[in-house]
C-alpha cells in the first residue's frame, strides 16, 4: 500500500544541481569503462559540506553529511571504499553498488578534474551521539586510504511543533536516497541542500490510499485543504501567492527554481532559523511579510501548486542566507525534532514519540494541540 504510492510519488518538490559534475561519455555506450589509472594520494581533495548536528529518531542517534570529493589528478581513479570511525570503532563501511549508490553520480569513478559528493546517514546506538567522525576513503592506486576528520556540532536540533494536525499523515521522501537529499544548488560558489531533511507529507483515507473518487480532481485527497499550522512563534520573511493548481497526476511543466514551490509561505522563527511550507492553495495565505504568527497558528491550506503531483505540503527547515532566498532554497538544511507525535504504522517502531524526526514511510498522528506544558 505506502511502496505503491510512495513508488508513484515523482520528485514533488523541484531541485536544480547546478554544481558542475564532469561526467564521461562514450560512442558505445555498452561497452564497460577503460581502469582507472594509478594516481597519487595527493591528487584527491576531500572535504565537508557541513557539521552534522545529531538528532534522534526511533531511539537512535542520527548523523546526516556529504563529503566533498574532488580528483585533481591527471588520470580517473576509483573510490573502492568508504568506512566511518569514532574513537577507533567502525561505525560503518561502503564498497560496491553500495558505495555508488550513495554518490551523487552514482558511480565509483571519477575522472580528472570530476568533483562528487558522497552522501553519508550514519546511525549510532549508543546513548550519546559521537564528537568527531573519522572518514577513510580508499581510492586505486594508492595502498592507504586518505582520512577526513568530521566534528560533529554540538548544537542540538531545533524542537517545533507540527505543520499539520490530526492523524494519517504519511511522512514522504526523506532517506539518504530521496531527491530532496540530493539536491545541491550552487549559489555563488557555496552549495546548499536546503531540503536535506525535506518531507513531503500526504494524508491516508481508511483504505490506504491518498484519494477517494476520481484521482485527478485535488479535493478528493484527503490532505487537500488541510490547515497549515506556524511551528513556531515567528514572523513571515516572504510568501508567493497566485499560481494555480495542477490536475494530480500530470507532471506540472515549465518548472524552474524559481516557481517550483508554487504557493509558499517563509517563516524565520529565530536565531537564523527558517521554516519553508510550500504547495499551498491559491489565495489561502493568511499571512504576510513581516506579519508575527505564534505557534499553532493557521497561516494557510495544503495545496498542490507549483512542483507537484498530488496534493501533499513540502517541508523543509534550516538556515537561511543572503537577500533573495529563492523560495527558501538558500538554505543549509538543518534536523528538527517534534515535540510529539505517534508513530501508527510504517515503521518498525510504533506508538508515541518525543523529541524525535520521524523516517520515512512513517505514518503519524500529530496532536490535536501542542502547547507547551501539554
Amino acid at each position: 500500500m505506502i511502496c505503491s504510492f510512495y513508488n508513484a510519488v515523482k520528485p514533488i518538490f523541484f531541485a536544480v544541481l547546478i554544481v558542475t559534475i564532469t561526467t564521461c561519455s562514450s560512442d558505445n555506450p555498452t561497452a564497460p569503462p577503460e581502469p582507472p589509472e594509478p594516481t597519487d594520494l595527493a591528487s584527491i581533495q576531500l572535504s565537508c559540506l557541513i557539521s552534522p548536528t545529531p538528532f534522534k529518531a526511533e531511539g537512535q542517534w542520527h548523523l546526516v553529511y556529504e563529503i566533498i570529493v574532488k580528483n585533481q589528478g591527471q588520470t580517473s581513479v576509483e573510490i573502492e571504499r568508504v568506512e566511518v570511525f569514532s574513537d577507533n570503532q567502525r561505525l560503518t563501511g561502503y564498497e560496491g553498488t553500495e558505495l555508488a549508490r550513495r554518490t551523487l553520480t552514482e558511480s565509483r569513478t571519477l575522472i580528472a578534474g570530476q568533483t562528487n559528493l558522497i552522501f553519508l546517514w550514519i546511525t549510532v546506538t549508543e546513548n550519546q551521539s559521537p564528537m568527531t567522525l573519522s572518514n577513510k576513503i580508499k581510492v586505486t592506486g594508492t595502498d592507504l586510504p586518505q582520512t577526513i576528520e568530521v566534528s560533529v556540532d554540538s548544537s542540538e536540533a531545533t524542537v517545533i511543533g507540527p505543520p499539520l494536525k490530526g492523524e494519517n499523515w504519511l511522512a514522504a521522501n526523506i532517506s539518504n536516497f530521496s531527491h530532496h537529499r540530493r539536491a545541491a544548488i550552487d549559489f555563488g560558489g557555496t552549495l546548499r541542500i536546503a531540503q536535506r531533511f525535506s518531507i513531503d507529507w500526504v494524508r491516508l483515507t481508511e483504505n490506504g490510499q491518498t484519494f477517494t473518487g476520481d484521482p485527478k480532481i485535488n479535493a478528493n485527497y484527503d490532505a487537500y485543504g488541510a490547515r497549515i499550522l506556524a511551528v513556531a512563534d515567528g514572523v513571515v520573511v516572504a510568501v508567493r501567492d497566485g499560481m494555480s493548481e495542477n490536475i494530480p497526476g500530470e507532471t506540472p511543466s515549465n518548472v524552474t527554481l524559481d516557481n517550483a514551490g508554487g504557493n509558499w509561505i517563509l517563516l524565520n522563527i529565530g536565531n537564523n532559523k527558517f521554516a519553508l511550507y510550500a504547495h499551498l492553495i491559491p489565495g489561502s495565505i493568511r499571512v504576510q511579510p513581516g506579519q508575527s504568527v505564534n505557534k499553532g497558528d493557521t497561516m494557510a491550506f495544503l495545496g498542490n501548486s507549483g512542483n507537484s503531483t498530488e496534493p501533499h505540503l513540502h517541508f523543509h527547515f534550516g538556515e537561511t542566507f543572503g537577500t533573495q532566498r529563492n523560495s527558501g532554497l538558500n538554505t543549509k538544511g538543518l534536523p528538527y525534532v517534534f515535540k510529539s507525535f505517534e508513530i501508527q504504522s510504517g515503521r518498525p517502531v510504533l506508538g508515541k514519540r518525543t523529541l524525535e524526526l520521524p523516517l520515512d514511510k512513517a505514518v503519524v498522528r500529530f496532536p490535536e494541540l501542542d502547547v507547551d506544558g501539554e
